[in-house]
């Protein structure tokens, strides 16, 4: 069985850092919400939160499902955010979640989550993360609310610089 680790948690938080450290030694799946604005904004499409947000989530759906099925099989693999996070978009934007809640049954992470609580002290907005830090803490609190609700249990990762925050997530997946 193939090991799909998720990390989830807080905006800005230090989910895609620790991960472009992690590349060298896992496979890694980068965040659909960026790969599809980034396509959204280069094409002149429409699929963003700001424009669209039902084709933004519909998108994001689209895009977690082929990462999460064409996952490699060798050793753990770690999708930067993923289904369960989409519930956290659906609610935020107040739109329907059924097709989100669909995937969900059908493609499990493991059962452990790894949890970027929010984090003050990094946190920065940039073209795509707009949300203030009051933004980014609701957010958070709606990505665990998906989490749980979907029987996943959050592993919190320690607020350390970022190699060190590597190397305890390299030890935490690699415990026996």
């Amino acid at each position: 069985m193939i090991r799909r680790v998720l990390f989830s948690g807080g905006l800005g938080a230090g989910k895609t850092t620790s991960l472009e450290l992690l590349k060298a030694r896992f496979a890694c799946v980068d965040e659909p919400a960026r790969r599809v604005l980034a396509h959204e904004r280069q094409a002149g499409g429409t699929g963003t939160g700001d424009q669209d947000p039902a084709r933004f989530i519909s998108l994001m759906l689209d895009l977690a499902c082929r990462d999460f099925d064409r996952a490699p099989g060798q050793g753990p693999v770690l999708f930067d955010r993923g289904l369960p996070d989409l519930l956290a978009y659906a609610a935020t934007y107040g739109l329907p979640d059924e097709a989100i809640r669909a995937a969900c049954r059908t493609r499990r992470y493991d059962r452990e989550v790894l949890w970027f609580a929010p984090w003050a002290a990094i946190y920065e907005t940039d073209a795509e993360r707009t949300l203030d830090y009051a933004g980014a803490i609701a957010f958070a609190d709606q990505v665990e609310t998906a989490c749980r609700s979907l029987g996943y249990e959050l592993v919190p990762v320690p607020q350390l610089p970022p190699a060190d925050r590597a190397r305890w997530i390299a030890d935490w997946l690699t415990r026996p």
